[in-house]
């Protein structure tokens, strides 16, 4: 099993450009990607999905990816003339409300901003292309491992803690048990005992094997035996699942509900106040457990 948080980075360089991506990951019922990727990039947002994907199966996925390209042999600048009048033009405006009437120079627009003039993109070849998806993957997969890592860690210590839970809930529930012929015991004496009274005063013999069938009928009732059952086979259920190497969150928290219904209707069968400290134990570890597995995949 493992957790949902981690943290993963990797880089990958080549002459002609350098990848760096940055992962982190929390817990979330679903999964959900938010992908950074300068602009000019994007059309590579779904290999990285794709890739993802193959190994984070829940949680939210923030990736960040930068990307520093080698030096052009023959850039190729542009200037970008409308925005350039623009800023032209705001210079001119703001001498018109009271500054000294001067030409406006190139320097002065420069020291407003530089927006105007950029460096074209450097045109990749097809090879190049398939250089840079070569290099993005490793990046990515270096990431991604380290995320894998650290959620394997994390999940260590969720999974040692939740066996010690579990290890309490089997504790209790023997404790429960082991109470169980008491409890039934003591019902069909005060069964019994008001049954008596009822006929005390009466002219009527009573059919003493006809009361101790109907009390044994009703001392069934107390009887929280299947609960008991069903109630280890889901503690069982949920110890193998965290031996496995694959997303459990969504089972542990199937069973989870189970047990909590087993051991409500196990509540609802006595009045015995040991019982019933019991059964309050039991939902607080089941609680505990539930926000345990909030951040297992």
């Amino acid at each position: 099993m493992q957790s949902m948080t981690g943290y993963g980075r990797g880089v990958a360089t080549t002459e002609q450009c350098a990848v760096e991506i940055e992962i982190r990951t929390i817990n979330q019922r679903f999964l959900e990607f938010n992908i950074r990727l300068p602009h000019r990039y994007l059309v590579w947002e779904e290999q990285i999905r794709k890739q993802l994907k193959e190994h984070i199966s829940r949680g939210k996925v923030d990736v960040y990816v930068t990307i520093r390209e080698g030096e052009q042999e023959n850039p190729q600048v542009i200037v970008h003339k409308g925005l350039l009048q623009a800023y032209k033009e705001g210079l001119e405006k703001a001498q018109s409300v009271g500054f000294e009437q001067e030409p406006i120079r190139l320097q002065d627009v420069m020291q407003l901003s530089t927006e105007w003039v950029t460096i074209a993109p450097r045109v990749w070849s097809q090879e190049e292309e398939q250089l840079f998806s070569s290099i993005l993957s490793d990046a990515l997969q270096d990431a991604i491992q380290g995320v894998l890592d650290m959620r394997l860690r994390e999940g260590a210590h969720l999974k040692e803690d939740l066996q010690k839970r579990c290890e309490r809930l089997v504790q209790v529930i023997d404790d429960i048990t082991a109470r169980k012929e008491h409890i039934i015991k003591s019902y069909k004496l005060r069964l019994m005992e008001k049954i008596a009274a009822i006929f005390a005063n009466k002219e009527y013999a009573m059919d003493e094997n006809r009361i101790l069938q109907e009390v044994a009928i009703h001392a069934d009732k107390v009887d929280f035996t299947e609960e008991v059952v069903r109630f280890r086979s889901h503690v069982v259920q949920l110890t193998k699942l965290m031996t496995l190497q694959k997303p459990i969150g969504r089972q542990v928290d199937f069973l989870l509900q189970e047990m909590n219904r087993e051991v409500n209707t196990l509540g609802s069968k006595t009045t015995d106040i040991d019982v019933t400290a019991w059964v309050m134990l039991l939902k607080n570890e089941i609680e505990k457990i539930r926000e345990q597995i909030q951040n297992i995949e």
